[in-house]
């Protein structure tokens, strides 16, 4: 998926209703993810990351006010846009609905016009919230996929580092949103000092969301930078948790099934791909290579560095652990 791309996320339970949104919403710039229900949109909210929501109110297992609320009190997705889709008319339902952490309502059936006005001013009022993250102080998400597309369309060689805190949704379940958030203003500024450290005077470092940052920097730096901000950020984890859970190395919590585990001190995992990769032939092309290197940085131990090697194929990536 081009993580230069517009996600928009359309839960309803009518198959049929979900299929007239994305033909009016479409564009070029934009691709759609369908849920039928309240508890399919929270998995592929957390795990997407989408830059909208077009949610159903009345829809089975959880309706739009408890998709909402969920949303909205999860670090991954507490501000990702939300427009809900109603048949009522009770104004003191549509008011919770807005109570809850909708950002817009709109009535069911919809006209296309409006749906489509309402979804872009939705999206320009959360750009320009996005332009600096509030709380890393660094370029959002959409300045971030700006700053993509200028390097690509310049043809400027550069190298792309994508990186992911391991664990973290389990710290934020364990020790509460408001710790989680000192946790990603700290890696911000760990990020921004490792880059510092070992990057040149041409980089930029971007918070996409979430727990997902990424570095832009010249060709010849990468695996510096990468390397430095890993060994940063390993040296400052133990202070994230308390001193008994930093010792025994571990937390204890439950999955979305409710299945105890134990989960060990959160990590990095770092993907390098460069520009001049022959592969890359567009923002899609360099995504899928994002995702596929990420897949096996997230399966080594401890914080470690999947690097692509422009020189092999595309399946055969270097990998290196960061001790």
């Amino acid at each position: 998926m081009d993580i230069t791309a517009q996600k928009v996320l359309i839960v309803d339970d009518e198959p049929a209703v979900r299929t007239i949104a994305e033909r009016i919403l479409r564009r070029p710039d934009r691709v759609f993810l369908h849920a039928a229900n309240g508890a399919d949109a929270l998995d592929l909210a957390f795990a997407e990351k989408p830059d909208i929501i077009i949610l159903d109110y009345t829809m089975p297992e959880k309706n739009g006010i408890e998709v909402t609320k969920e949303l909205r009190g999860n670090p991954f997705t507490a501000h990702v846009p939300i427009v809900m889709v109603t048949g009522t008319t009770d104004l003191e339902l549509r008011l919770e609905m807005l109570r809850a952490g909708a950002d817009d309502c709109i009535a069911k059936p919809f006209e296309p016009k409006e749906l489509a006005a309402r979804v872009d001013m939705v999206l320009a009022r959360m750009a320009r919230h996005l332009a600096t993250d509030s709380l890393t102080k660094l370029p959002g998400n959409v300045p971030t996929r700006e700053a993509i597309r200028t390097r690509l369309c310049a043809d400027t060689p550069f190298s792309l580092c994508y990186l992911d805190i391991d664990r973290f949704k389990a710290f934020a379940d364990h020790y509460g949103y408001e710790r989680a958030s000192e946790v990603i203003a700290a890696v911000a500024r760990i990020i921004e000092r490792g880059t510092r450290d070992k990057g040149g005077a041409d980089h930029f470092v971007g918070h996409i969301g979430g727990d997902d940052f990424v570095i832009l920097t010249a060709p010849e730096h990468p695996h510096e930078v990468c390397s430095r901000c890993l060994e940063l950020f390993d040296e400052h984890v133990p202070g994230f948790y308390s001193p008994e859970d930093a010792e025994r190395g571990f937390i204890v919590g439950h999955d979305r099934e409710g299945t105890r585990h134990r989960f060990s001190l959160m990590t990095i995992s770092a993907v390098i791909v460069p520009s001049t990769a022959p592969e890359i032939q567009s923002p899609h092309a360099l995504a899928d290579l994002v995702v596929q290197l990420k897949a096996q940085a997230k399966s080594m131990p401890g914080s470690a560095i999947v690097e692509y090697d422009s020189s092999r194929a595309a399946d055969a990536p270097r990998c290196n652990g960061v001790p």
